[in-house]
């Protein structure tokens, strides 16, 4: 094409070219969007924590068993409540912790989110401080708890006093 020859509008090469625009601001605001959301944990696991922390301050046992694995054993190893670390169903759990609340009144439980550490896409760890009455005033211990994906769910596999 010579300078002196007319250039004529295509509108199928300036849709063409459009497209090729839109698609890639489209990859560029989906790779600067993409580190923002691995940071943060996924609406399931911050649902997950939360129905934990109000569980375990409200004393409620049969809400933490809501909370746990429904298929695997639950590692529980909690002063005051097990002897060494005790690997128990669900239900054994739920019993469990009854009595446990009936015994000891929680005076408070909060997670540190801020101890939250995601080990890959389907496994988590968290830690908590629980206050509870006690002969001889309140006993403040720290708790830490694993979580993993079972069936699209975060769900806890194991609770720990932190020594």
């Amino acid at each position: 094409m010579t300078p002196a020859e007319p250039r004529f509008y295509d509108e199928r090469v300036s849709a063409a070219r459009r497209g090729l625009l839109l698609a890639c601001a489209a990859a560029l605001l989906a790779v600067a969007a993409g580190p923002v959301r691995a940071q943060s944990p996924d609406a399931g696991l911050r649902t997950r924590l939360d129905a934990l922390e109000r569980a375990l301050r409200d004393g409620n046992a049969g809400a933490l068993r809501d909370s746990v694995s429904r298929r695997a054993r639950v590692h529980v190893d909690l002063r005051g409540l097990t002897d060494g670390q005790q690997i128990w169903a669900a239900g054994q759990l739920e019993v469990a912790f009854a009595g446990f609340f009936a015994a000891r009144r929680a005076t408070g439980f909060a997670l540190q989110h801020a101890s939250l550490d995601r080990a890959g896409d389907d496994l988590a760890f968290v830690r908590g401080t629980w206050t509870r009455s006690a002969a001889g005033g309140p006993l403040v211990e720290g708790l830490a708890f694993t979580l993993r994906i079972e069936s699209g769910d975060w769900r806890v596999f194991e609770i720990r006093t932190t020594r």
